[in-house]
């Protein structure tokens, strides 16, 4: 590299780390202290490192408010682009390898790549308008294909609402850690996990312990989720995910209409809840919910 392609390629790292361009004019320095004198100046400002620093202290709730907009300046996030955050869980820790396949599959809508911890990684993307949740879930799925088949990476990936002030990403991100947690408990076979779609679980999941014992008790009596064979458990959850439809639950099933009324008159004598009901299914499917949370 020669000594124009060198110092072009400092003051272009220089405005990125700074958001100010940089012009020489009049320079009393040969060409090799003039490289020396723009890698001097490089030093006084962010590294990749401390760039990662602010955004993982950022996200984290855990920098001085007034650190936050001159710092989200300085690495060009600026309020009034869209941006989304996508939290990217691997199943196992990830090396810088990992990082750099992600970093060069998102380029240039991936704004940062921040490494949260040894198996967690926050990805910032800019967005051309604010987009609805269908489509942000389009844009997940996708993302989760291009890991898998392109990448070979196996991920979770937890998102919520875009904004465009970027003073909202740590609620984001909160959302997003909360929306994985939840997703452990009840959506084990989920890899992509959207926050405004958690329904139930994300009320179950922040109830007191003691309000969910109570419930159990209330509803349950002795009787133990625990204790439910395999086949009355599939039974319930098929009954409650097919809008308590006979019909569509025996051809999900592929059992007999009399087979399925059997094994919910079985369930009813267990628990005195006739899951045909309305209000008898909601009690089942939360205390479903809270068997599971606390398993």
């Amino acid at each position: 590299m020669n000594y124009e392609q060198k110092r072009d390629a400092l003051l272009k790292k220089l405005y990125k780390e700074t958001g100010i361009t940089f012009e020489i004019t009049d320079n009393t320095n040969d060409e090799v202290q003039t490289i020396a004198k723009l890698e001097q100046l490089l030093q006084h400002y962010p590294s990749d490192d401390n760039r990662n620093f602010f955004f993982q202290q950022f996200l984290l709730g855990k920098l001085p408010k007034e650190e936050i907009v001159p710092g989200l300046h300085r690495f060009h996030v600026e309020k009034g682009t869209p941006v989304v955050l996508f939290l990217i869980s691997f199943r196992q820790p990830y090396s810088k390898d990992s990082l750099s396949i992600l970093s060069s599959m998102f380029a240039p809508d991936a704004i940062h790549l921040i490494h949260m911890d040894e198996t967690n990684v926050v990805l910032i993307r800019e967005l051309k308008a604010d987009l609805p949740e269908e489509q942000l879930y389009e844009m997940v799925a996708s993302t989760s294909d291009m890991l898998g088949t392109e990448a070979m990476i196996s991920a979770r990936i937890a998102f919520d609402r875009c904004v465009c002030d970027p003073i909202l990403l740590p609620e984001i991100y909160q959302h997003c850690y909360l929306a994985l947690e939840i997703g452990s408990l009840f959506f084990a076979s989920e890899t992509i996990l959207s926050y405004s779609r958690l329904g139930l679980e994300k009320l179950i999941y922040q109830l007191p312990p003691q309000a969910c014992k109570e419930f159990l008790q209330d509803h349950f009596k002795d009787f133990d989720f625990k204790e439910l064979d395999n086949e009355s458990r599939s039974t319930i959850q098929a009954f409650l995910d097919n809008g308590l439809s006979l019909a569509e639950t025996s051809r999900a099933l592929y059992v007999h209409r009399n087979t399925l009324i059997y094994r919910i008159d079985k369930f009813e004598k267990q628990t005195g809840l006739d899951i045909r009901k309305f209000d008898d299914a909601m009690i089942c499917k939360i205390g479903l919910l809270i068997a599971d949370s606390t398993s």
